[in-house]
């Protein structure tokens, strides 16, 4: 059994976002995990609403796609066809 994730044998390789709807971030990106076949990863981010202003985590991780928009549909679209030749 492996001893668990380790945050340095991450490797990105491709990063980029869109916010097409401005309430939402589609952060789309490559990592190879400990020199491995790369993945894509789709992280949204959504508005953290109780930081105060000028807060640095103003925008915050959230743990699933549960639903998005037409919109957010094709501007995702448009962010994996970037990290599929990035692998």
């Amino acid at each position: 059994m492996g001893d668990g994730y380790d945050q340095s044998k991450d490797k990105e390789l491709f990063k980029k976002g869109a916010n097409p709807t401005g309430n939402k971030w589609l952060n789309v990106g490559v990592y190879s995990y400990d020199e491995k076949e790369p993945k894509i990863r789709i992280m949204p981010a959504g508005l953290n609403k109780n930081a105060p202003d000028g807060a640095k985590n103003k925008w915050i991780n959230q743990k699933a796609i549960t639903g998005i928009t037409k919109s957010e549909a094709q501007e995702l679209v448009k962010l994996l066809e970037q990290a599929i030749t990035k692998m």
